[in-house]
């Protein structure tokens, strides 16, 4: 017992060194430019004009997905690395940027920023999902910056499994998505900056498996490249350590449990590397053969689509000037609507006005009236209660008017009258003189 022991332990200290050696990730600055570029993606997709890109490339299979197709998620110092398995895989999914277009599919956009993947990462729930960056887009996105059909969503514990397509949710469910959170867990050094994906203690405990930091590279694939058959060799070793180890820590399991787990490992092997080679060379030769036989249909095909594209461009040019004529026309009648409603409005404003003064003059004018009638009216009765006055006392000015009219008549009698007057005086005196005799 203590023998078995102490061979898992020296084991375990061999696959440690191992691992220490394969962890130091190595990076070779290679200088790429545009025609590095073009001569290495020429023979497997179209180069054309986009008028809002530039030069774009189009791969020849329109059933392509970038991040998705033929390739898996790898964990390396710098994160998770998108491992493709295309031979021009090193360019694409490395530099620059994708972006969907309804004619053509996926177009790549070039770029000279290397990074591990130019994907966003987000998590929901018990989901991974990634989406690659398109055109002008940080890594700074938020979730709805890029269209949700764009995603792919898979659960968290099939993150590593080389044929995680199996598990993708489809993207017309991806609406369920819709309060997805970005990862924000970037690398910033003197490579660059981009995202590095779900933590890496994260993935162990989703997944239940030890996640080993890979190698990566940076480069052309005659350089240098990813060992694939190396990478799956360790695979099938981690599978086996971990199997042992779940089966020494089982001290109550059963016999039969491990042979199965043993057998469930070495079903799960890979073949021969040199079969696998031997194999990958027959697939190239033959998808050559078929490039070369669907060349001259493709031309044509390429031709007549951008042909196509060139009219559908043209037409929506046109459609585009229609459209500004059109909002130019539509502006110009809305500016004369409003000059027209602001000059009637203003008119009315100005009868209003002028109605109001001639309601104030007319209103003046009655009133100057209505006084000048009261006064007259007063007038009239204070005339008539004249008139009534006199009709009512007509001796007062009978009386009234009597000494007046004698003293009118004396001023016209003659002076004679003053000596019969004196001569009746003075027999009057004489009368009352012998009276008083008399009296004596």
């Amino acid at each position: 017992m203590k023998t078995k022991k102490i061979l898992i332990l020296l084991l375990f200290v061999c696959i440690g060194f191992a691992t220490l050696n394969e962890t130091k990730a190595q990076s070779v600055n290679v200088n790429v430019n545009f025609s590095t570029f073009q001569n290495d993606l020429d023979p497997y997709g179209t180069w054309m004009d986009n008028p809002r890109f530039g030069k774009v490339w189009v791969y020849e299979d329109p059933e392509f997905q970038p991040y998705y197709s033929n390739g898996h998620w790898e964990y390396t110092s710098y994160g998770w690395s998108w491992v493709s398995d295309f031979e021009w895989g090193w360019a694409p999914f490395h530099y620059g940027r994708w972006e969907y277009d309804p004619l053509y599919g996926w177009m790549w956009i070039p770029g000279y920023e290397w990074a591990s993947a130019w994907v966003s990462w987000s998590s929901y729930d018990d989901y991974y999902g990634w989406a690659p960056l398109g055109y002008g887009l940080g890594i700074n996105v938020s979730f709805g910056s890029i269209p949700y059909d764009r995603w792919n969503f898979i659960p968290r514990r099939n993150i590593c499994d080389r044929d995680f397509y199996r598990h993708r949710i489809s993207h017309g469910r991806n609406n369920n998505f819709r309060n997805a959170v970005v990862i924000n867990n970037y690398y910033n050094g003197r490579e660059g900056r981009f995202s590095r994906g779900p933590d890496r203690n994260e993935v162990q405990r989703h997944t239940r498996t030890r996640i080993v930091e890979r190698s990566t590279y940076r480069g052309r694939p005659q350089n240098v490249a990813i060992d694939h058959n190396r990478t799956r060799r360790n695979n099938d070793q981690n599978r086996v350590n971990n199997g042992g180890q779940r089966r020494n820590e089982n001290t109550n399991g059963s016999r039969e449990r491990n042979i199965n787990e043993q057998r469930r490992v070495e079903n799960n092997r890979q073949p021969n590397t040199n079969t696998d080679q031997a194999n990958n060379r027959d697939r190239r030769k033959e998808r050559a053969n078929n490039d070369e036989q669907r060349k001259p249909e493709n031309n044509r095909q390429r031709n007549e689509d951008l042909q196509r594209h060139k009219n559908e461009q043209q037409l929506q040019m046109e459609r585009q000037r229609n459209e500004q004529r059109q909002n130019i026309e539509r502006q110009q009648r809305n500016d004369q609507q409003q000059n027209m409603e602001r000059q009637r409005n203003e008119q009315r404003q100005n009868m209003e006005r002028q109605q109001r003064n001639d309601q104030q003059q007319q209103m003046q004018r009655q009133r100057n009236e209505q006084r000048q009638n009261m006064d007259r009216q007063r007038n009239e009765q204070r005339q008539n209660m004249e008139r009534q006055q006199r009709q009512m006392n007509p001796q007062r000015e009978q009386r009234q008017q009597q000494p007046s009219m004698e003293r009118r008549q004396e001023n016209r009698q003659p002076n004679f009258n003053n000596g019969n007057q004196g001569r009746q005086r003075n027999d009057n005196n004489a009368q009352r003189g012998r009276g008083n005799g008399k009296r004596d």
